[in-house]
């Protein structure tokens, strides 16, 4: 992979470049994925790439479309430790029918000691018919799924979702809930958080299924 030159790049920048380095795939060759956690941009033939990989997924997403004499790169997602078993996912369906009206939440990670994923429900603080507080211990780089219910509501990502999902670092995949009067009714939507961008997964689809 061809790196940018840091020789003449100042304090500020150089923090910049070492936080998220820009790389630019050879010309000729295929894009040379990370082999351990970090993130980065990536140039290719056909676009700029932010590619972020964690201790629990791995993902590279087009941000933009560019045509370049580089080498080629790959939209994807990759649970590193697996897929995630079905029956969490359904858990947290379950947990968001038992609350009913109000909102929950639960989290799905990797647990590294116990080499196995899990399901945790943090501890709410408060919930309500609009609203889930809890309290997040969660460790962003073995978090997978970020779930949430909105009640009787339907499933859709609100501004304080937003917020939230900013918030981290990720890569992760949030998840929300809506109309949970019963498993029968309810529906989902979810989206891939790798900050400062939230992704549409539908983009996704066409390179394979979630985690």
């Amino acid at each position: 992979m061809i790196e940018l030159a840091t020789d003449t790049a100042t304090q500020q920048q150089l923090a910049i470049m070492l936080a998220c380095p820009l790389v630019c795939v050879p010309p000729g060759e295929t894009m040379t994925l990370l082999s351990e956690p970090g993130r980065r941009w990536v140039v290719a033939s056909n676009g700029t790439y932010l590619e972020h990989r964690s201790l629990a997924l791995h993902v590279c997403f087009r941000v933009s479309k560019l045509d370049t004499t580089f080498g080629t790169a790959r939209q994807f997602i990759t649970a590193i430790n697996g897929p995630v078993p079905r029956e969490l996912l359904r858990k947290c369906f379950d947990l968001a029918v038992q609350a009913g009206s109000n909102e929950t939440a639960a989290l799905i990670h990797w647990n590294p000691t116990d080499r196995q994923y899990e399901l945790r429900q943090p501890v709410i603080e408060s919930a309500s018919e609009a609203h889930v507080t809890y309290r997040d211990e969660s460790q962003d780089d073995l978090l997978v799924y970020d779930f949430h219910s909105h009640g009787s509501h339907p499933a859709f990502f609100s501004a304080t979702d937003d917020a939230s999902d900013m918030s981290r670092m990720g890569p992760y995949i949030a998840m929300v809930a809506g109309k949970c009067d019963s498993i029968d009714s309810l529906e989902t939507c979810a989206r891939m958080c790798m900050s400062p961008y939230l992704l549409n997964l539908q983009d996704f689809f066409k390179h394979g299924e979630l985690p």
